[in-house]
């Protein structure tokens, strides 16, 4: 009595596996650069605690822009860093560029509009990144 798998068994199993690693594989390429990604959406914490206390202490965001009442003035480029930029500009709106890293480009960038809801403020995001589901 012989034992083992036949051929037909075999292809089967290859099938499917090509199958599985066919689903897997995009899936964890969108997973890794998201991933990447978490290191743009953290670098506006110190932005938006800024555009933050400009509105309190302004009473208004006409004033919040880079370099104005507290808000940093637009980061320099560096090219070890996912980071290329961050600019605050009139009306406390965020703009994060990302450099030509890990598949990203210039035109992936991150926005974040503020907007006054009860003298609070309230964060939407937008832009490439989101369009692309880096960033929520």
């Amino acid at each position: 009595m012989q034992r083992g798998f036949s051929l037909m068994e075999l292809m089967i199993v290859i099938a499917i596996m090509a199958i599985l690693v066919g689903v897997a594989i995009p899936s964890y390429s969108q997973y890794t650069k998201r991933a990447h990604y978490t290191e743009l959406v953290q670098a506006t914490a110190t932005y938006k605690v800024a555009v933050a206390l400009c509105y309190q202490h302004r009473g208004n965001l006409n004033d919040c822009a880079s370099g104005q009442d507290g808000i940093p003035a637009q980061q320099p480029e560096t090219q070890d860093q996912l980071v290329q930029s961050i600019v605050v500009t009139t009306g406390g709106i965020i703009t994060v560029t990302p450099n030509d890293q890990y598949g990203f480009h210039e035109e992936d960038q991150y926005i974040l509009t503020p907007h006054v809801q009860q003298h609070r403020l309230t964060w939407k995001s937008s832009g490439k990144a989101v369009e692309k589901g880096y960033a929520k």
